[in-house]
């Protein structure tokens, strides 16, 4: 089921946390079960908040129907080896989707989040690619993307596949910014073309870590790289 959101399902109470093998089990059953859902949160342009992109997100649900958010599940399925398996879902659903906004409108893009365990998984990222390069006419639309932090630890494997997804045109966002020192050169040559930064780290805690530099500044410096920026 693909569901169109403003924003993230709401956060419920917190619940008591299964020990880790219960959470991986019910990570592994929700799957089996095809339990899960592709909500798709609107990214607009300002200020004329016209929707440009949408991000992917996937979520769980229990045999009852409860919702699972982010923190309920991925760390089991990182636990568990399970993150490759819905990283490749959320992918082939994510093309499913883009050609299903294409129809409309050919200006309409996707985000889909991709961890680094799928690419250090040989098996499943070799049928990653071989079915992105089969869609490959989609690369303007589909943009992988990947934590700040995931960027900064990559090893050779990790760059490889990077390399190879680039090669057949498709292009990356960086999330999860936690720091404004970055190369903008460098993030270019690796393809990223976009970076996600929480709008209040731009617009007052920027400088409590130190850095000055506004959001304007920012955009600019970034846009001369062909990077765009987003503010969260």
């Amino acid at each position: 089921e693909i569901k169109i959101t403003d924003a993230p399902p709401a956060a419920r109470a917190p619940v008591a946390k299964p020990d880790n093998t219960e959470a991986i089990a019910a990570v592994r059953d929700a799957l089996g079960a095809n339990r899960s859902d592709l909500f798709l949160q609107p990214v607009v342009t300002l200020p004329q908040r016209k929707v440009r992109y949408y991000e992917a997100l996937t979520r769980l649900r229990t045999p009852e129907g409860t919702m699972l958010q982010p923190p309920e599940f991925i760390d089991a399925a990182q636990a568990g080896g399970l993150m490759p398996r819905i990283d490749k879902l959320q992918l082939y659903r994510g093309v499913q989707v883009v050609r299903r906004l294409q129809i409309k409108n050919r200006e309409i893009g996707l985000f889909c989040n991709i961890s680094t365990a799928t690419l250090n998984d040989a098996e499943t990222f070799a049928e990653i690619l071989q079915f992105m390069e089969a869609n490959r006419a989609l690369a303007s639309s589909l943009v992988l993307e990947f934590k700040q932090s995931a960027f900064r630890t990559m090893g050779p494997v990790e760059t490889a596949c990077l390399a190879s997804l680039r090669e057949l045109g498709f292009r990356f966002s960086m999330d999860q910014v936690k720091d404004l020192r970055m190369e903008p050169r460098e993030l270019g040559e690796r393809g990223i073309r976009y970076v996600k930064v929480r709008a209040p780290f731009l617009l007052n805690e920027a400088s409590a870590h130190g850095i000055d530099i506004h959001a304007a500044d920012l955009s600019d410096l970034l846009g001369r790289y062909g990077i765009s920026l987003i503010a969260e």
